[in-house]
């Protein structure tokens, strides 16, 4: 195109950043970025939320960052682009918290729709904060977006990850419309729970319910099957897979078969399916491996499953102190300093040079393609927020200011309520006293009728009283007994 001396234009580059995005290609696309700024067409909204989706989706959250404030005018996809972008990252849940809350406050009080709903859900279920996640759920109900079905997938996945089953159950039970994320997210919610046996039986739901079940959900089974210990279910299903379903088992499916088998003990059967599997295994298998070893005490195998898993990058400290600890007791030192230089902590400043750690950001490397002669733009990640410890404490007072707008927001209504409400309790109020005296008069009837009773008693035993005494006296002077005499 550009070779016929055609120039691209604002409905070009939404698409090649696009194809960047999905091919994660960073490179080519700070290329397109920097022909976007020399056209000046920098300033378009739908270029800038192809930039900031490029960047989230290669991992760049500071220069997505930076795109997005630059961007003047937002729209709702604007939004929710860098939103989900924050939330697919894993480390920047709270700031999509963040923006979502900047998003009612700037703009439209209902600006949002259901896919912003699906993220912020999403990331309060990766925060398991369940307060928030209900306050979500509220929106839910009072925007009408109960039935769509990718939100409501969210819900039942926020809700059992933030522990609250019951409700995940709820969920599931009234949405209208179940596809194969639904049915695959429930059971992954009742194996998270511990409740395997209860996931078989969703799993069979579901193909009653003529839904075929993918390599997903079979993910979600093996799973449910590995936290319940239900070894013999979860050899019968795994052999299903590929017998009676015709899939051909994936790295997870394996992984999640490796982690049954070690918790049940199976250690050397664990061992061979490792080996004999057709796909390479990964670091999450050998891990599974390693952890099953330890907890059984196998040691010959758990220092296979430590070689193997030397093997990999080790990002995560914990495998590197469980590694070390394990070369420590077999007395393998050098195992052991080279695995304790890997980890060596970056100092804090050298020579009055301030040494960045290493962050999610990536802030060295972002500030290295901010000074090529790419060209994008003159500044620096150093104050991307991430390390500012007081980040934490600005999120929840921003989400109690959230909180405290959206009662605000229904205070007139409120208001008008508790109006209606004292008027109808002033109205209960007279007709209760009205109510009353008439209880009252009748109470009183009944008192006047019950001494009338006891003063017509009193009367009555004196008259008798009179009538013996008469009889008596009338005995003594001899008078005959007429009943007698008639006898």
């Amino acid at each position: 195109m550009t070779n016929s001396g055609n120039l691209p234009d604002n409905f070009t580059f939404p698409f090649v950043l696009k194809a960047c995005s999905r091919l994660f290609d960073l490179k080519m696309g700070f290329q397109f970025h920097s022909q976007v700024i020399r056209l000046g067409l920098f300033m378009d909204i739908y270029i800038g939320s192809s930039l900031v989706y490029l960047y989230t989706s290669c991992g760049e959250i500071g220069l997505a960052r930076i795109v997005f404030e630059g961007i003047e005018i937002k729209n709702v996809v604007t939004w929710n682009v860098m939103i989900s972008g924050c939330v697919r990252n894993g480390k920047f849940v709270k700031e999509a918290l963040k923006y979502f809350q900047e998003m009612r406050v700037e703009c439209a009080e209902d600006m949002f729709d259901e896919f912003s709903l699906v993220s912020v859900s999403s990331a309060c279920a990766n925060m398991g904060t369940l307060v928030l996640g209900k306050w979500v759920h509220g929106l839910v109900f009072k925007t009408g977006f109960c039935e769509v079905v990718p939100l409501g997938n969210a819900l039942v996945d926020m809700y059992g990850k933030c522990g609250n089953l019951d409700d995940a159950c709820k969920v599931f039970e009234q949405m209208c419309v179940r596809d194969i994320v639904s049915w695959s997210t429930m059971i992954d919610v009742l194996g998270m729970h511990g409740f395997g046996r209860r996931a078989i039986e969703v799993f069979i739901q579901m193909e009653r319910a003529g839904i075929v079940p993918d390599d997903t959900a079979f993910t979600s089974l093996l799973c449910a099957c590995s936290h319940a210990g239900l070894l013999h279910e979860g050899r019968e299903w795994f052999k299903r897979l590929s017998c009676d379903y015709g899939f051909t088992p994936k790295i997870q499916h394996y992984g999640c078969m490796v982690d049954l088998l070690g918790k049940a003990g199976q250690l050397k059967e664990a061992y061979e399916l490792i080996t004999e599997m057709p796909v390479q295994p990964d670091a999450a298998t050998w891990r599974s491996m390693f952890g099953a070893c330890l907890y059984h005490g196998d040691f010959n195998l758990a220092k296979i499953a430590a070689s193997k898993l030397m093997l990999f990058d080790l990002d995560d400290s914990g495998d590197t102190v469980i590694l070390s600890n394990l070369y420590s007791k077999l007395r393998r030192w050098d195992d052991v300093e080279r695995i304790r230089r890997g980890t060596m902590k970056y100092p804090g400043k050298v020579d009055d040079h301030t040494s960045c750690p290493p962050c999610e950001c990536d802030c060295s490397s972002s500030d290295n393609i901010l000074s090529s002669s790419l060209g994008l733009m003159n500044s620096s990640l150093a104050d991307c927020g991430k390390h500012d410890p007081e980040m934490n404490q600005e999120l929840e007072k921003d989400m109690i200011d959230l909180l405290k707008e959206e009662i605000s927001l229904q205070r007139n209504v409120t208001n008008d309520n508790i109006e209606h409400t004292k008027a109808s309790i002033l109205e209960a109020r007279k007709t209760s006293s009205q109510y009353q005296k008439e209880d009252e008069k009748c109470t009183a009837g009944m008192e006047t009728c019950e001494e009338a009773r006891e003063k017509a008693e009193a009367e009555l035993r004196a008259e008798r009283k009179q009538s013996e005494l008469w009889e008596s006296r009338a005995r003594e002077h001899g008078w005959r007994d007429l009943r007698r005499t008639s006898l």
